[in-house]
Formats: C-alpha cells, structure tokens, sequence
C-alpha cells in the first residue's frame, strides 16, 4: 500500500520513521511537505498573562527563544503537543484531546484568567473569540508562525496519477486545502484520507476523495492503527 505524507519535514520524516518501525516494508512511503514553517518576529509580551495555549508542536518549537517563567500555566491540545512542551522544560496544567475539549476545560475555571494563545496564522478556530463574550477567562491570540504552500514533487504527482489507491493522511484544516488546490485530474489514483480529527474531514471536498476515514482520538498512535487496516 502506498502512503504519502504532506506535514512540514521534519513532521513528515518522523512520521515515516514510526510507520517504517511499525509496519517494516509493508508500506510503501513517499514524503512531500506541502507546508514550511516560518517563525515570525517574537515581539511577545508574557507578564500580563496567567497561562498560555499551545495547539501545536509548531508554536512550541519556535517559542525555544522564549523564555517562559516556571509559574505559567500552560494548556495544550493533543499529546503530541504536550510531549513536545514537556521536553522543552514547560510544566502542562491541563491537555485537551481537541480544541473543543480545552474550551471546555478552559470554561471550567472559576477565578479571573488572562491567556495567551500562541500560534500559527492560519487556525481553524480562534480561542480569543471563541471567550470573547466570558467574564471569567479571557484569551489574547498571536501568531508566532507562518504555513507557507509548497508543491508537491513530481514523485508525489506520480504516485497520484497511477491507478493504485494511496493513503493520505491529513492533520489540518490548512494541510487539506493546500493539497486540494494541487489536485488535478490527471491525478487518477484511488485516494483515501485519513484525517486527525472529524473537524477536519468535514473540511474537505469530499469527492476528491474516494474514502474519508476519521482517526478516533487525534493523535498518531490511533492514525497509526487506522493506517493499518490496509496493511
């Protein structure tokens, strides 16, 4: 079965390390980034602040030049992202498996708190309007990283335009519609997409897909065993 992996590279490449240990040769694997990551001017004022938000690895990684005292509360989405803070020596309050279940969580707080999301500059949903209207949590959003389009390469378009299926996984909103405006319809082979999260496969143009399969839990262990019913 073949695969293809759109995420940033260094994403893709350990993506691929994992499917490789797990699955052997059983997969036929092919990398081709559509999204690089761009790290913005870090203007970033944290002492006004009692927490911040993470939603991605991405924002973790280009906050390394941040110094973020011990006594921050720090939220996070997914526990990939929560590895990631962890490593990089943030204590994680609390992690959310999804947005929707960190603004529940968030909703839960009792005393007045002020947080700020940090993020790339396309999101999917905003946190600070998303309280806008609360009296008791309030979030200030900025984006600390950009998601520049790259094309797909020319082995990626191969391997589209054959008559065997592939396997696509996607784990944005964004990644899902860069990669729609670079189908064409030379690009004939069977595609299936497996997607991070429910909000993301109803993001996309369903008939350009001929399968749309949702992960249960978005994180990689679940897609992981989603990838392997076709093995």
């Amino acid at each position: 079965m073949k695969i293809l992996i759109t995420r940033s590279f260094d994403q893709s490449r350990r993506f691929s390390e994992r499917l490789v240990k797990k699955f052997d040769n059983k997969l036929d694997i092919s990398i081709s980034p559509i999204i690089k990551i761009k790290p913005l001017y870090l203007n970033v004022e944290l002492n006004s602040f009692d927490g911040i938000i993470f939603t991605s690895e991405n924002a973790i990684k280009v906050c390394k030049k941040i110094d973020i005292s011990s006594d921050k509360k720090i939220f996070c989405v997914g526990r990939q992202t929560k590895k990631m803070a962890e490593k990089n020596g943030l204590k994680v309050s609390n992690t959310g498996k999804d947005t929707a279940s960190l603004i529940k969580l968030l909703l839960t707080i009792k005393i007045k708190t002020r947080l700020l999301y940090l993020c790339g500059k396309n999101i999917s949903v905003d946190l600070s309007k998303a309280f806008s209207s609360n009296d008791t949590v309030s979030v200030c959003t900025k984006a600390i990283y950009d998601q520049t389009p790259l094309k797909l390469t020319l082995n990626a378009i191969n391997i589209l335009s054959q008559k065997k299926p592939v396997l696509v996984p996607i784990f944005s909103e964004r990644s899902g519609h860069i990669l729609s405006r670079q189908f064409t319809k030379k690009m004939t082979s069977p595609r299936i997409a497996l997607c991070f999260s429910k909000q993301i496969a109803n993001s996309l143009v369903k008939y350009e897909y001929d399968k749309v399969l949702i992960s249960p839990y978005p994180d990689i262990e679940n897609l992981i065993a989603l990838i392997e019913e076709f093995i």
